[in-house]
């Protein structure tokens, strides 16, 4: 009786384990999206003082998706095509969509 409880207890615990570690992956896969295209906007969006800091808030998270993208790419995870064309989406937008205030081109 006690073995069933304990084995009963143990199977709980690893269908925790894996449920959370698939609403892990499940949030990453939908977090890089929606995180790379709002820095993209608000670097876009921006002017004056806090221009700046957006484009570096930009900046840092194309970096960090760029390695979330070479680690989901490398391991062969299912989301390598979420994560790459979330960064081809970073790269091409920030060429592509013009940016509000048109004299920092200057």
């Amino acid at each position: 009786m006690l073995f069933e409880t304990v084995c009963g207890s143990l199977s709980l615990a690893t269908n925790l384990l894996l449920d959370s570690t698939l609403m892990a992956s499940v949030l990453s896969t939908m977090a890089m999206p929606v995180i790379g295209v709002s820095t993209l906007l608000s670097a876009k969006l921006a002017s004056g003082e806090s221009l700046a800091k957006a484009q570096r808030r930009f900046f840092a998270c194309l970096l960090v998706i760029t390695i979330v993208t070479l680690r989901t790419v490398i391991v062969c995870d299912d989301a390598w095509i979420f994560h790459m064309s979330t960064l081809a989406l970073m790269i091409v937008g920030a060429l592509i969509i013009p940016d509000h205030d048109a004299s920092v081109a200057v």
